[in-house]
């Protein structure tokens, strides 16, 4: 049966003319048509539709049939008939094969023995022997089946066989021909295999109906065995010719080789991750499946998963879908690292994962970069490097932004991952993404707000960071706020997008406000944008008024918290004054419903809108109270405010917020009930300044609401509760309990019921009392508040008690609690101390003289001011930043206060021609130099007794040389040696008679350690000594103190600069140091520093020979300085050293010292 067709002539109804050359134009060139003149392919192909098939060219053609062989059994060619021919002339299939079957059988009957022998010789030349021998097994054991009958555990398998229906049998050989003869493609795969399976796919074979199904051959001697499939056999078997080359052949060999051995704890192990960022075990690695995808071609092909270097590498990858996969990986490494194990997170920490990631998704994001895939991956990896911890704050709702500005430890992983970035750079790329609206933007949502979070966290790592980050602030104001549907769309109006929209949001209000409190400059640059006018839409539509209130939309309600708590920090600065004014029905609308609201049930975000509210409103109170404290003076005055009812609104917030002491209460309560308190104390204040008998109608009428709920008692027992706990509501019960204190103390305690059985000085004592173990939380901003505010509250005190109390508090004042410490410093100062103290001092105001030096080192820098703990009316427009950890950390002053902080005055006048308290004392401050360093030595000598601060040995031994250094002061008169004035000499002495008690485990500091106080930006403490020593040589005459503190830095401890300044290149010092070892300081609490390590140093060892020879140094007159001589020289000589200095040594000891000095040596 022939496949091919026979060629059909195609006749066409009309022969087509031919085309004709194009009519020539006018212009010489050819016409060009308009293509709305053309007609179009669609339009040609529906003309013809029209007209019919009678048109359509080649009507005639036989129809186009599919002739694959991979069709099925039941494929046709192109002369079968099809189904409707079929039907109509009543043939089946098994018809036709029957036909073809009877066909064949007559073409084998009429051939003669020769040509069956020619055909069958042709056939066995086309095939393998090994398969011919497997046909005719399989034909055997068929006709042995045939014999036996059908199998009974035969299955057909139609999609694969044609049965025919013809009863008759042919011969064994047309049967094996017919039913095994593979086609072109088989036999060549048979002939380079050399084995007959068959290939999925192959060409259906053909059996008669009576013939069982053929199994596969089990046992044969043509079976195929694992050998057979060897390299070496395949080679020997088809290619025995060619020469074995296995290194061609490497390709082929098994990928999942063993690599060296490695363990989890092994050194030569690199954790190996899966696609999620999960780190896989070393059995994980070796043991999981290929068809995971993990297997690559690394250094071990051999294991799953990827390390970090190949992760790195690969994010460079030229192949797109692979650099946007490890991106992908690399990020969730990044995000997941903080989780891992500690064994893991070690070995990612030492391969500097963190900053090895960030250098290549900046390089991905500050390139040209366009696919959207790679720069999405990139910027979730750039999100994730920022650790879990300020990730996970940056995903919140904002409400705690405030506390992540002052977290020392979040400061410091945020400013480590900065630190990181080229922060130019890739503020710069971001600023470019996000430079246009989210419609216009290539980038997803989610990747947008990723970038907004990490600016957000870029901004709360500085001050600087933060100035640079609000460049972009209104764009994103405009681009983001300016956009949002507002109020939000509820229910099956609410989409994916829209809730991602809103999010972005959220996110920019929050960079707003972290860049309003990073710095003033900053806010009036924003404010003068009208960055500030945006989000007041969403208070004019707040879920407090109108259509819109509701109770339970809480993201609602957190952007208004968030936007009031923004306005109230661009308060602080007393700026955007007439924002009551300009909007004074939001604020109406607001205190209305916060006095008629119980508040006790309200979830946190109700809570916290209302705590922003009450915190704006004590700002704007303190502001009214002194029109002249806002940057545009008089535009929040006393008049204006007062008729609001502010100070009713916060009553009821307080009493409906009272703490019971039966009652649990939330953070979010106690902090809005100590709000409510703050603006009941700003109210109070305001009308002793602007009321008529300074404000006691307005006195009374509080005092009277607050009677029902007892504050006293509520006072005492949060007194005598475990305030000094480590737990957020100890401190949050003492800030309460310090704003309570405040405003009993501003009303007059005696006023309220049960005053004369509150025992403040009790309280303040436990308060004050150190704990052992336990000493971090006696210095929290709460319990160091509290205790001010407790000590204000008592009238009289002896001024030691006094002192007691108020050391410990100005020594644990932290920024921004300037105002306390200085008015304990004044009150500290103003004492009245003994008659004997004041005349030590000699000046008539006595140790007040101090206060511009001590004022000074409590608030250096007005230009750096934090905000104050309380808003204050006269700090309002001197507040530089809201951040009081971002305070100047170079500065020497400042709080907290040094351990040494009493002596402020004499390093000022050291710095007199530079200092800048100098520069701005008052005419009236009279004080001489000596009457300085009696006052400041007699408040030192006072402060001692009472601090709690520990000062290294270095630090009282710096500070006594301070007094010796004035000498030196380019003004001072020649003949005033103030170290000789017995005032100063016995203070000196008094001080300095610690350390010289032995003791054993002190810090081992030094002087030029702990020097910074006294030490200009230019100058080190060598060239300090070697004044002190000039100093020494002119005027000491062996005083006792001064030698003393010469000899600290010439001990083995320091460089031997300090030694050679002293014993050869001012030698003439030496005799006039007349100390035994008694009288030496013992810095570190030991004479060894002096004697231990041997000096090693020949020009040292014959400065010490030359001492000695000299007689500079002897035993009876400079016993101490004459054993260390003596110590050192002996010690070389018991070396051994063969040097040639060594021996010149030896040489000028025998031939120079004589007598007693050499007898020492040699002992």
């Amino acid at each position: 049966m022939s496949l091919v067709k026979e060629v059909t002539e195609r006749s066409s109804a009309s022969s087509a003319a031919p085309p004709a050359p194009p009519t020539p134009s006018q212009s010489g060139f050819p016409q060009v048509q308009h293509r709305s003149q053309r007609i179009s392919q669609f339009k040609r192909a529906r003309g013809a539709a029209a007209a019919g098939p009678s048109a359509r060219p080649y009507s005639n053609a036989p129809p186009v049939v599919q002739t694959s062989r991979f069709d099925g059994p039941a494929f046709k060619t192109g002369s079968e008939p099809d189904l409707a021919e079929r039907e109509a002339t009543g043939r089946s299939t098994q018809d036709l094969l029957k036909d073809c079957q009877d066909e064949n059988d007559a073409k084998i009957a009429g051939m003669s023995r020769s040509e069956r022998d020619h055909e069958l010789e042709e056939l066995e030349s086309m095939i393998s022997p090994d398969l011919l021998a497997m046909l005719r097994s399989r034909a055997e054991k068929k006709a042995q089946q045939q014999t036996s009958g059908p199998s009974s555990s035969g299955e057909e398998k139609p999609s694969e066989e044609v049965v025919s229906s013809s009863g008759g049998e042919p011969d064994a050989e047309t049967q094996q021909v017919e039913e095994g003869e593979p086609d072109e493609q088989d036999e060549t795969f048979a002939e380079s295999a050399g084995v007959g399976a068959k290939k999925p796919g192959a060409q259906a074979k053909v059996r008669f109906a009576e013939d069982p199904v053929p199994l596969p051959p089990s046992g044969s001697e043509h079976e195929t065995t694992i050998d057979e499939l060897s390299p070496s056999y395949i080679h020997q078997r088809y290619f025995p010719n060619q020469a074995a080359n296995p290194a061609e052949l490497e390709w082929i060999q098994s990928t999942s080789r063993p690599g060296p051995a490695a363990t989890e704890g092994s050194s030569t192990h690199q954790t190996r991750f899966d696609f999620s960022g999960k780190p896989l075990t070393v059995a994980e690695s070796e043991e999981m499946a290929a068809h995971k995808g993990l297997h690559h071609h690394g250094d071990e092909s051999g294991r799953a998963g990827y390390t970090v270097d190949e992760i790195i590498q690969l994010c460079a990858s030229t192949f797109l879908p692979q650099r946007t996969m490890m991106l992908g990986v690399l990020g969730k490494v990044l995000s997941q690292r903080d989780t891992y194990p500690e064994a893991v997170r070690e070995q990612i920490n030492e391969s500097k994962v963190q900053k090895r990631g960030i250098d290549v998704i900046v390089g991905v994001l500050c390139s040209a970069e366009k696919n959207a895939g790679v720069l999405r991956e990139a910027i979730t990896a750039l999100y994730a490097s920022m650790g879990s911890n300020p990730r996970s704050a940056i995903e919140g709702n904002g409400l705690s932004d405030d506390g992540l500005m002052n977290d020392p430890e979040h400061l410091a992983h945020t400013a480590a991952w900065v630190k990181l970035l080229p922060l130019p750079a890739i503020l710069d790329r971001i600023f470019g993404m996000l430079d246009q609206p989210v419609r216009f933007s290539h980038l997803s949502l989610t990747s947008i707000r990723q970038l907004v979070g990490i600016l957000l966290n870029i901004s709360l790592s500085s001050v600087q960071a933060s100035n640079e980050v609000a460049l972009i602030v209104p764009r994103l104001l405009r681009n983001f706020l300016g956009k949002l549907e507002w109020p939000r769309p509820t229910g099956d109006r609410e989409t994916a997008d829209g809730r991602i929209e809103a999010a972005i949001s959220l996110l920019v209000i929050r960079l707003l406000r972290s860049c309003t409190t990073a710095s003033r400059s900053a806010t009036k640059n924003l404010l003068n944008v009208g960055a500030y006018d945006v989000p007041l839409k969403f208070l004019y539509f707040a879920p407090w008024s109108g259509a819109s209130a509701s109770s339970t939309d809480t993201e609602a309600w957190t952007f208004a918290g968030l936007i009031i708590d923004l306005y109230e920090k661009l308060a602080r600065y007393g700026l955007n004054g007439t924002l009551l004014s300009n909007t004074s029905e939001i604020w109406v609308a607001l205190g209305v419903w916060v006095a008629r609201r119980e508040h006790k049930d309200d979830q946190p975000e109700i809570l916290y809108t209302t705590r922003a509210y009450l915190n704006l409103l004590r700002v704007w109170l303190v502001s009214a109270k002194d029109p002249h404290s806002l940057e545009h003076e008089h535009d929040l005055i006393w008049t204006q405010i007062s008729s609001y009812g502010w100070q009713d609104e916060a009553e009821h917030v307080l009493r409906a917020l009272w703490p019971s002491q039966n009652v649990e209460m939330s953070a979010s309560i106690w902090e809005t009930a100590t709000a409510a308190v703050g603006v009941l104390t700003a109210w109070i204040r305001g009308c002793e300044l602007n009321h008529e008998r300074n404000g006691n109608d307005d006195k009374v009428a509080l005092k009277t609401a607050l009677q029902e709920v007892e504050p006293l008692q509520t006072l005492q027992t949060i007194l005598s509760s475990d305030l000094k706990a480590n737990t957020e509501e100890s401190q949050l019960r003492a800030m309460f309990a310090a704003r309570l204190t405040e405003l009993l103390g501003t009303l007059g305690l005696s006023a309220f019921r049960k005053a004369d059985d509150f025992d403040i000085a009790n309280c303040l004592k436990k308060l004050l009392e150190p704990e052992a173990g336990n000493t971090k939380t006696t210095t929290s901003s709460a319990i160091n508040v509290l205790s001010y505010q407790l000590l204000i509250l008592q009238r009289s005190l002896p001024p030691a008690e006094f002192a007691r109390a108020a050391v410990p508090i100005i020594e644990a004042a932290r920024p921004g609690e300037e105002d306390h410490a200085m008015q304990l410093v004044d009150k500290l100062l103003d004492l009245a101390w003994p008659d004997e103290i004041i005349e030590q001092v000699g000046h008539r105001h006595g140790l007040y003289i101090l206060r511009p030096f001590l004022h000074y080192g409590i608030l250096p820098d007005l230009e750096h001011l934090a905000t104050p703990e309380t808003p204050l009316s006269n700090m309002l427009r001197a507040t530089a930043t809201l951040r009081v950890s971002d305070r100047n950390q170079k500065a020497v002053e400042g709080l907290p206060l040094r351990s040494d902080w009493v002596y402020i005055a004499l390093e000022q006048y050291l710095r007199r021609e530079s200092s800048t308290v100098f520069k701005q004392l008052p005419p009236a401050w009279d004080a001489s130099r000596l009457e300085m360093v009696r006052a400041t030595l007699t408040l030192a000598s006072l402060v001692q007794r009472f601090s709690r601060q520990s000062q290294s040995r270095s630090t009282v031994i710096l500070n006594a040389m301070k007094v010796f250094l004035l000498e030196g002061a380019r003004d001072v008169e020649r003949n005033d040696e103030m170290f000789r004035d017995p005032v100063v000499s016995r203070l000196l002495q008094e001080m300095v008679t610690p350390c010289l008690q032995p003791q054993a485990s002190l810090p081992q500091t030094r002087l030029d350690e702990v020097s910074t106080s006294i030490t200009p930006a230019e100058t080190t403490f060598l060239q300090i000594y070697g004044d002190f020593v000039q100093l020494y040589d002119a005027m000491s005459l062996s005083d006792v103190t001064f030698s003393q503190l010469l000899l600290v830095p010439i001990s083995q401890a320091y460089p031997i600069d300090y030694r050679q300044l002293v014993w050869s290149e001012q030698p003439s010092v030496l005799r006039s140091v007349r100390l035994s070892k008694e009288q030496v300081l013992l810095e570190t609490g030991s004479l060894m520093p002096y004697y231990e390590p041997h000096e090693e140093d020949p020009d040292m060892l014959f400065a010490y020979l030359q001492a000695l020879t000299k007689q500079w140094v002897t035993k009876a007159n400079q016993p101490f300085l004459y054993s260390v001589a003596v110590h050192h020289l002996a010690a070389a000589v018991q070396s051994g050293d063969k040097e040639a200095h060594h021996t010149r040594l030896l040489a000028g000891i025998e031939r120079d010292l004589k007598g007693e000095v050499l007898s020492d040596i040699r002992a």
